[in-house]
């Protein structure tokens, strides 16, 4: 249980940190392409950590050092290698893209956002993972316990989002020379506040997509192979990556970072969301996927205290309510239902998550937007 406990606040930190520092990268530098490209190299090193890990449990339990390491390369089934064409085509392009679309609009929602809003915004997702759910899982036979709960999740993302994008007034600290400061007031109506949005809420939907799509071609798949499968996205990235960010560069549509300040910013933010997923994939090895999904929906609230605390952003009541709302969704959807014999007997044979039904598998995958 200790275990379990230490594994949520650390994914809670590596997911705020990765967030925070993102934030003042972008803040210093327009370059979301750029920090997406590089961030996402850093994906490489998620099943070379994996093979660390297995080879240091190994040697603590006396084993042999590989035991355990080719189990991962029987991804894409038995016989199959990981290099084959097929897989490439209809299984590891699709998910990069999906992958490096969400995270683009992720940073790019940050421009304008604080990384409050932006976490409350992104539990919309679980609106989009519940309805790509209904028509590519099958969910709707989940039974009225568990229909009336991602209803009610759904609602309260909805909810939030909507408390989130009405009128909010933000106070500007302004250089007027000689080492002097005034502030300035800017309010935002409701269509400025949506326009914000719409960056985040298609981050949402992209994850959800993530997700489902994920599900959907790999199935129940083990750590490790999750481990693997990442490695390769951070791989096929650079080929799709490569020319998208000599391009914005070229044409001077964003700067390259000119600064140590700001290659500190996104080497760090980028470490940060490979631990996270580290983390993540440790964590469903070895303790509940419920604790991981804990870990998922307390970045809202951990935001909001170093935005209103270190930053000093000032929330208005409205946009309160709208992170509360945004926090409940969450909270909502890991909250453990009442399992019969069948779908008990079931879980022991899952490989990759004891999750009790197919939308929550989909939602304890990992994604570090």
């Amino acid at each position: 249980m200790l275990v379990g406990i230490l594994l949520v606040f650390s994914i809670m930190i590596a997911n705020v940190s990765a967030a925070q520092l993102m934030k003042k990268f972008v803040g210093y530098t327009f370059s979301p392409v750029f920090f997406t490209a590089f961030s996402t190299l850093f994906l490489i090193l998620c099943f070379p950590g994996y093979a660390l890990s297995v080879v240091l449990q190994n040697k603590l339990k006396s084993q042999p050092l590989t035991f355990g390491l080719s189990s991962p390369f029987s991804l894409f089934g038995p016989g199959v290698r990981v290099c084959s064409l097929k897989p490439i085509l209809t299984k590891i392009l699709p998910l990069t893209l999906i992958y490096l679309v969400t995270n683009y609009l992720y940073a790019r929602s940050l421009i304008k956002l604080s990384n409050t809003s932006v976490a409350a915004g992104m539990a919309s997702e679980i609106m989009f993972v519940y309805l790509l759910s209904l028509i590519f899982l099958g969910v709707k036979n989940e039974g009225l316990a568990s229909n009336v709960r991602q209803l009610l999740a759904s609602f309260c993302a909805f909810a939030g989002v909507l408390c989130l994008t009405m009128t909010s007034c933000d106070e500007t600290v302004l250089e007027t020379g000689s080492n002097g400061t005034t502030t300035e007031n800017s309010c935002f109506g409701f269509s400025d506040q949506l326009q914000f949005f719409i960056p985040v809420l298609f981050a949402a939907f992209g994850a959800a997509a993530y997700k489902i799509t994920f599900k959907k071609l790999l199935g129940n798949i083990s750590s490790g192979q999750v481990s693997l499968f990442l490695t390769l996205i951070g791989l096929f990235s650079v080929v799709i990556t490569f020319p998208a960010v000599c391009y914005v560069l070229i044409n001077e549509f964003e700067q390259f970072p000119a600064n140590k300040e700001t290659w500190t910013f996104l080497i760090a933010s980028s470490t940060c969301g490979l631990f996270f997923n580290w983390l993540v994939n440790y964590g469903v090895s070895v303790t509940f996927p419920l604790l991981i999904a804990i870990g998922y929906s307390l970045p809202v609230p951990a935001n909001a205290v170093i935005d209103r605390f270190l930053w000093g952003k000032r929330f208005a009541p409205q946009q309160l309510v709208g992170i509360a709302l945004s926090f409940a969704a969450m909270i909502l959807i890991v909250i453990p239902l009442p399992q019969n014999k069948k779908e008990k007997s079931q879980l022991k044979k899952e490989s990759y998550s004891s999750a009790p039904n197919e939308y929550q598998k989909a939602e304890t995958l990992p994604f570090n937007a």
